[in-house]
């Protein structure tokens, strides 16, 4: 802000001293005015820039007569001349006539839709009498026609208590309005001068028609004053900030040809055709992009008119200060002279507009079936508003814990600025490795097992497991018939588990029954099999599947014989073992000592004969 301060300070101490020198000359030279303003200026060696008058500006009031207004059918009407702001008559009535557009269709007025005739009722003189500084120079116009022919009137200026000096006569046609233009220099001590228009003759001699009046001005020259300003006082790169020109002629005659040139900084952008204003009218717009100038013209501006453009720009670089450099060349309306004036242009911070940034796991494993929380490990900050990881949203998560594949997370935020962030997370659902083997084992009793045969295990990342496998529970007794669970376990290296469980059942021996011991007749026929019977717990009668082992038997020789049946077989094989009769050990022992006595009484036999 005292940088801002400064430069307002510095130009308008300028404005000052140009009007110094300015009005220093006009008092002490008797060039044309806009040869001696120059002179003036260039030998002070001040910028062009500046050379544009500050005194205060002298001009008379309600030049184009638009009040009071004239609401008649007729389209004219005379007022009292109290009536009629800053003029007077010297028509003994003390009325001015005014006429609107309607009246005469062939040549409307010139400024507006109202104007004078001279002569009201009478021959006569309008005038008024307007505050001014000795020495300094006014410009004066006038636009003149006659009512029905060939009117003539003269311009005049002097002191009010004193002569008048004519500065031209206007001689028009009714059809086209006449343009008369001067300068006048202010006689020392005159600090009131009577501007006054003098009616000579009137086409037809009627005192009470001719002279029509309009656009009349007489004042010093016309002076812009023009002053930048920023919505805001800072932006941010990407953003906009209007800037406003506020220009207002603080001068006195009506500046024309306004040419307004705007300097872009390096650090903003304007985009063609974007100017707008809701009081006065762009035209001429031109934009030198090489260059960053912006040109354009504007309305006519009469005394103290405003004029307000605004300039869209956009932040571009960070910056402390972007200020823009805005001049304008005019003119007095219907003067060739141009005048040039610079403005007090603001400036406007542009700070950085860095988009939010998410952060979090890029990847992300999982064990099937495991729980997942998207939101862990994601956080989101943006430097202008801090913390925003509340306001992440998860705009896509097909993440399926139940099912092993690669799924992309997305996530978006938006800071106060509406920048956008995004971040893609990979959750890898990854597969447990698996074992496999013999589901359901049958063993004989007694019989060897190995718990770890038919098993393997797999991971599709690691590979062979297998050595890696562990027995988490082994109760297999194959001593014991019976059926068992054998539970495996093996673990990869993401952390993934697998369990595997295999059925034992160590079954029964089958049991024979049937007659332990058969007497019979020498040469009699003998069934080995006969009255033997096999059951099995699991495979029922098994009797068919009896096989002989031995059999010594000679049935044409008296002796005691033992027959043994091969074990029987079953599903899977069993072991072989002697399979025992049915009986309990007392019977068991009494056919023994039965077989013993048969024995004893065979030997005897033979020794007797």
């Amino acid at each position: 802000m005292l940088k801002k301060e400064s430069q307002v300070n510095f130009k308008k101490s300028v404005k000052t001293v140009s009007a110094m020198i300015l009005i220093s000359g006009l008092v002490t030279s008797s060039l044309p005015f806009w040869k001696t303003m120059t002179e003036q200026v260039d030998a002070a060696t001040m910028p062009t820039d500046y050379i544009q008058a500050s005194s205060a500006a002298t001009a008379l009031e309600n030049g184009d007569f638009e009040n009071p207004v004239v609401t008649t059918k007729s389209h004219w009407n005379t007022f009292n001349a109290k009536s009629v702001p800053g003029w007077n008559t010297t028509a003994s009535d003390n009325l001015i006539e005014i006429q609107e557009n309607g009246l005469s269709k062939s040549s409307p007025s010139i400024s507006g839709n109202q104007w004078a005739e001279l002569n009201a009722n009478e021959v006569s003189a309008l005038y008024q009498d307007v505050p001014t500084t000795p020495g300094v120079k006014v410009r004066w116009q006038v636009y003149h026609k006659g009512r029905h022919g060939v009117d003539t009137t003269v311009v005049e200026f002097g002191s009010p208590d004193g002569s008048m000096v004519q500065q031209a006569e206007m001689a028009d046609d009714k059809d086209t309005w006449g343009l008369y233009t001067g300068e006048y220099t202010i006689p020392e001590d005159q600090t009131t001068t009577r501007f006054q228009f003098r009616s000579v003759s009137a086409a037809g001699g009627d005192p009470a028609a001719g002279n029509l009046l309009d656009n009349i001005q007489f004042a010093t020259q016309s002076v812009l004053d023009i002053e930048g300003s920023f919505a805001k006082d800072g932006t941010k790169v990407k953003q906009g900030a209007d800037y406003t020109l506020h220009v207002t002629n603080v001068g006195g005659m009506p500046a024309d040809n306004n040419t307004i040139s705007v300097q872009i900084p390096a650090e903003l952008n304007y985009t063609a055709g974007s100017l707008s204003s809701v009081n006065t009218t762009i035209s001429n717009e031109n934009y030198d992009a090489a260059t960053r100038t912006l040109t354009f013209k504007i309305d006519v501006l009469k005394k103290d008119a405003t004029a307000d453009i605004t300039i869209p720009m956009t932040g571009t670089t960070v910056t402390d200060a972007a200020t823009p450099s805005t001049s304008a060349t005019y003119n007095d309306q219907n003067f060739s002279d141009t005048y040039t004036a610079e403005a007090t242009d603001d400036s406007i911070a542009v700070t950085s507009d860095e988009p939010p940034m998410i952060t979090g796991e890029a990847t992300t494993k999982l064990n099937p079936n495991s729980q997942f929380d998207p939101m862990s490990t994601i956080e989101a900050t943006d430097k202008e508003d801090g913390d925003l990881t509340a306001k992440v949203r998860i705009i896509n998560n097909p993440v399926n814990t139940s099912k092993s594949g690669t799924y992309e997370v997305t996530y978006e935020v938006t800071d106060a600025d509406g920048n956008k962030a995004t971040f893609t997370r990979i959750v890898v659902v990854t597969e447990a490795p698996v074992i496999t083997g013999e589901a359901t084992t049958r063993l004989n009793p007694n019989s060897q097992f190995d718990p770890m045969s038919t098993i393997e295990a797999t991971d599709k990342e690691d590979g062979d497991l297998t050595a890696k496998v562990k027995l988490i529970n082994n109760p297999v007794n194959t001593s014991k018939s019976g059926t068992y669970e054998i539970t495996y376990e093996v673990t990869d290296k993401e952390g993934n588990k697998a369990t595997f469980t295999r059925v034992v059942v160590v079954t029964e021996a089958p049991v024979i029954s049937g007659k332990t011991e058969v007497k019979m007749e020498q040469h009699d026929d003998f069934d080995v099999l006969a009255d033997l019977s096999v059951n099995d717990k699991e495979a029922g009668n098994i009797t068919k599947q009896i096989k002989i082992v031995s059999n010594n038997i000679q049935i044409s020789k008296p002796d005691t014989y033992k027959v043994m049946d091969k074990d029987v077989s079953k599903t899977p094989k069993a072991n072989n073992k002697k399979l025992p009769r049915t009986g309990d050990k007392t019977s068991q022992t009494l056919s023994w000592l039965g077989l013993a006595c048969i024995a004893l009484g065979s030997l005897l036999f033979r020794r007797k004969k």
